[in-house]
C-alpha cells in the first residue's frame, strides 16, 4: 500500500476511535454527575453544592477529553503535557479528586451512599495509576538505555564507548574546541557518530566524498581520514562565519589539500556540481537544513552511482516523526523523506535510532542499487 493512502487510513480510524471514545467520556460524565447529585441532594431537591459539584466534574472531565481526543490525532494539548495529566494519570487524579470530595460529604453527613461512592472512585483512581504505571515501564523498557538511564547516564555511555573505539587526535579536539570558542550550535556528530561515518566510507572504498552541511568541518575531518592520499571531499556550507572555522580547522589538520568546502546555498550548489559533471560521488553526509532533505536526496541520486551510500543524519528528530500531524516543516519534511527512501526502488534504505549525548535521533542509510 502506498504511504499516502495508508496515512488517510489512519487519519480516519484516528478520528472513528476519537468519536467513540468522546461518546464513552460523555457517559462517563453523565453517571458521574448522577453520583454527584445522589451524595450532595437532599431528598427530592437539587442542592447549590450538586450544581457545583456537576459542574467541576464536568469540566474536568472535559478537559481530559480534549486532552485524549487530540492525543488520538496525535497532537498533543500542550497546557496537558506540561503538567503530566494526559491519559491514565490525568484519569486517575479526576477519580482521586471525586472519591476526595465524596469522603468529605460522607464524613460531614454520615451517608453511607456517598462513602460507597468515594470508596468506588478511589478503587478507579488506583486501577488508572497502576495502568499509568505499567505503560510507563513498557516504554522504558521498550526505549533502552536513555529512558533506563536517563540523559546523564547515555552521555555517560557514550564516553565510555568513544575512550574503546575512538582515536582521538589533536586535530579534531582542537576543532571542537574552535567551535565552542567561536559559538557555533553545539550540533557536531558525536566522536562515536564520526568514526562511524569514517568506517561507513573506508568499508566501501570511498575515494569522492559529497557533504551538505559543514558547520565546524568536524564531521568532515572523520571523513576526510577515510580518504587515500588522492581522495577528495566536497562539503558545502551556507553560513559564512561557520565557513571561516572550518576552513582554519582543515588547516590545521593538514587535511586542505583533500577537502573542498563551497560556500553558498546547497541547492544551488549541487546544480552547478552537476553541470561541472563532477559526479559521481562514493559517499553523501547529508547533514544541513532539514526542510530540504527530500531535495537533498534527489539531488544524491542524480550524482550516484550503483554502489554509492547515501547517509542521513538527524531523522527522528526527538520522536517527531510519529506526530502524523505535525506542523513543523522539519518533521514533515523528514517523514517525506522516509517514504521515498522507503518506496524508491533505486536504493537500499533503512533507518535506526541512535540515543546519546546527541539526544534521541537517528541515521537514514541508502544504497544505491541501480543507475539513476
Amino acid at each position: 500500500m502506498r504511504p499516502d493512502r495508508r496515512s488517510d487510513v489512519d487519519r480516519w480510524m484516528a478520528r472513528f476511535v476519537g468519536m467513540v471514545s468522546c461518546l464513552c467520556g460523555l457517559g462517563a460524565i453523565a453517571i458521574l454527575v448522577r453520583l454527584g447529585i445522589a451524595a450532595f441532594s437532599v431528598p427530592h431537591r437539587l442542592t447549590a453544592g450538586a450544581l457545583l459539584f456537576g459542574a467541576a466534574i464536568v469540566l474536568i472531565a472535559g478537559f481530559f477529553l480534549s486532552v485524549d481526543y487530540r492525543l488520538t490525532f496525535n497532537r498533543p494539548n500542550r497546557y496537558g503535557s506540561i503538567l503530566g495529566l494526559t491519559g491514565w494519570r490525568g484519569l486517575g487524579v479526576f477519580f482521586a479528586a471525586i472519591a476526595a470530595v465524596l469522603a468529605v460529604q460522607a464524613a460531614r453527613r454520615r451517608e453511607l451512599d456517598a462513602l460507597a461512592y468515594a470508596l468506588v472512585s478511589a478503587a478507579a483512581s488506583c486501577w488508572c495509576w497502576m495502568r499509568a504505571f505499567r505503560i510507563g515501564r513498557q516504554r522504558y523498557d521498550r526505549s533502552g538505555g536513555r529512558q533506563r538511564m536517563g540523559e546523564r547516564g547515555a552521555a555517560a555511555v557514550d564516553a565510555y564507548l568513544d575512550a574503546c573505539y575512538v582515536d582521538f587526535d589533536d586535530a579534531r579536539a582542537a576543532a571542537l574546541q574552535a567551535n565552542r570558542t567561536a559559538q557555533l550550535p553545539a550540533i557536531d556528530v558525536s566522536p562515536s557518530q564520526g568514526k562511524f561515518l569514517q568506517l561507513l566510507a573506508q568499508s566501501i572504498g570511498a575515494r569522492r566524498i559529497l557533504e551538505i552541511g559543514t558547520l565546524g568541518g568536524y564531521s568532515t575531518l572523520w571523513l576526510a581520514g577515510s580518504l587515500p592520499p588522492d581522495g577528495r571531499v566536497i562539503t558545502l556550507e551556507f553560513n559564512p562565519r561557520h565557513a571561516a572555522v572550518a576552513r582554519s580547522n582543515f588547516e590545521r589538520a593538514g587535511l586542505s589539500d583533500r577537502i573542498e568546502l563551497r560556500e553558498g546555498p546547497a541547492l544551488e550548489s549541487l546544480a552547478a556540481i552537476e553541470r561541472a559533471q563532477e559526479g559521481p560521488f562514493d559517499v553523501f553526509f547529508i547533514d544541513a537544513d532539514w526542510v530540504n532533505n527530500p531535495q537533498y536526496f534527489t539531488w544524491a541520486l542524480k550524482l550516484a552511482r550503483r554502489g554509492s551510500l547515501i547517509v542521513f543524519d538527524n531523522v527522528v528528530q526527538d520522536g517527531a516523526i510519529v506526530d502524523t500531524y505535525s506542523r513543523d516543516a522539519a518533521v514533515r519534511a523528514t517523514r517525506e523523506l522516509h517514504e521515498r527512501l522507503g518506496s524508491e526502488p533505486r536504493v537500499l534504505a533503512t533507518a535506526l535510532q541512535t540515543v546519546g549525548e546527541k539526544g534521541h535521533d537517528g541515521f537514514a542509510l541508502a544504497l544505491v542499487v541501480a543507475d539513476s
